[in-house]
């Protein structure tokens, strides 16, 4: 029998994305950031990275883009099922974060064809706004999903 992995939550370190196979490209305005980290930079805002027994499977933060306005980012590779409710929590802590620092709007972008990250988006409160079409660095059509701090708080 296999033994379960055991998962952690750490602060990211620079080369983390480069032992992590991601699940799908990412988004256009992501491709400087996914260059740069590759090359061993650490990303901008706040970052974290998910390890199963002390292998990172995933990472993921939150990045201001101008006051208020912040976009969410992961990249995350094959999660095992046991795992996958670590990964939620972390992806919940990274939302709370922005929020704790003031954002008004938390912003995700996930590709037409990932229906189950779509889902996993919606399961940690983004709503669908709409589709991006020709968004992706292939010329791919994203959904555009966000978090509008004030429809979650019901102000």
């Amino acid at each position: 029998m296999t033994e379960r992995p055991v998962y952690s939550l750490r602060r990211y370190v620079a080369g983390d994305v480069n032992l992590i196979t991601p699940r799908a490209a990412v988004a256009h305005e992501f491709a400087a950031l996914d260059d740069a980290l590759k090359a061993g930079a650490t990303p901008p805002g706040h970052a974290w990275t998910v390890q199963a027994s002390g292998m990172p499977i995933g990472c993921g933060g939150v990045m201001e883009c101008w006051t208020g306005r912040w976009l969410a980012w992961t990249w995350i590779g094959e999660v095992p099922f046991s795992g996958r409710e670590f990964m939620r929590r972390a992806c919940m802590g990274g939302i709370q974060t922005a929020i704790k620092h003031g954002a008004r709007r938390i912003e995700s972008h996930v590709p037409l064809s990932m229906p189950l990250a779509r889902r996993f988006n919606e399961r940690l409160g983004f709503k669908v706004e709409g589709v991006a079409r020709a968004y992706g660095p292939d010329g791919s059509d994203y959904w555009t999903l966000a978090i509008v701090v004030e429809d979650r708080h019901g102000r």
